[in-house]
């Protein structure tokens, strides 16, 4: 398995499991319940994008990350919040 691949499935899934399944668990089945999910799912999502990247970025010095990889990931980002934002707005998700 290459560096790429172990480290956006194994790591990312042992680095976020432990926050999704306290998620769920500590939502409960009402409504503010969802809200707190969603609203520690997003946190810490927004926490290691925002302050954990930009301290690993620093202390690494001159880094240089090819612009296609940044886009992609920054997109797909963009796009999982805006899902997010759409499902919040309009209060029910629907399996189709």
């Amino acid at each position: 398995m290459s560096e790429s691949l172990a480290g956006v499935t194994l790591l990312a899934f042992g680095n976020g499991a432990p926050d999704v399944l306290t998620a769920v668990l500590a939502g409960g089945d009402g409504d503010d319940g969802i809200s707190l999910t969603i609203g520690s799912i997003f946190g810490a999502g927004t926490f290691v994008t925002l302050l954990a990247l930009s301290r690993c970025i620093d202390c690494a010095g001159t880094i240089k990350i090819p612009s296609s990889q940044f886009n992609r990931d920054v997109s797909f980002y963009f796009i999982g919040t805006t899902v997010l934002i759409i499902y919040t707005l309009i209060g029910t998700i629907e399996l189709y």
